[in-house]
């Protein structure tokens, strides 16, 4: 029998009983803030260039690469198209920014996102710091694509909604 079958399991119950007093509030809230505290950690790693000054303008992303990004609630595949614009994203500056307070050479360049599946209509524009890439590479990307595999499973749980053939996640 492998060493996690039925007693490991069983001592694992028992000492998550007792630890259950030391768990750290954010464990013990529902499913729903769990993920957005993962979330946040995840934002923070994606940002993390941004506010260490390590970051120099220049495209981070290439046209046809496959990346991950949120759009109405849930994230979605898709394919970057072009480097469009630069801005002030608000997960970055915060909601209550003031573009003059921020100088130009800290503004993120947005990228045009073609979604799989979508007609062109849908395409839209995402700050690169909040683009997921869809390649192992880095600890950011990874636990990206973890939480937007997590936070569609929730949300289509939450309202009902079938998995596709790909899975509950899609």
């Amino acid at each position: 029998m492998p060493p996690w079958g039925p007693v490991a399991i069983k001592r694992f119950s028992e000492c998550k009983k007792r630890r259950c007093d030391r768990i750290p509030p954010h464990i013990q809230q529902p499913w729903e803030n769990r993920l957005e505290f993962v979330q946040d950690a995840v934002q923070e790693l994606l940002n993390e260039d941004f506010r260490s000054g390590k970051y120099r303008r220049m495209m981070k992303f290439a046209a046809g690469e496959a990346v991950l990004v949120m759009a109405d609630g849930l994230y979605f595949s898709g394919i970057i198209r072009c480097c469009y614009r630069v801005a002030v994203p608000p997960t970055l500056f915060g909601p209550n920014r003031q573009l003059e307070d921020i100088p130009l050479e800290q503004w993120v360049p947005t990228y045009l996102i073609r979604f799989d599946g979508f007609e062109i209509e849908q395409d839209a524009e995402h700050p690169e710091n909040e683009i997921i890439r869809r390649i192992a590479d880095c600890p950011a990307n990874i636990m990206g694509m973890l939480y937007a595999h997590e936070w569609n499973t929730f949300q289509r749980m939450r309202y009902g909604c079938e998995p596709t053939e790909m899975g509950p996640g899609t």
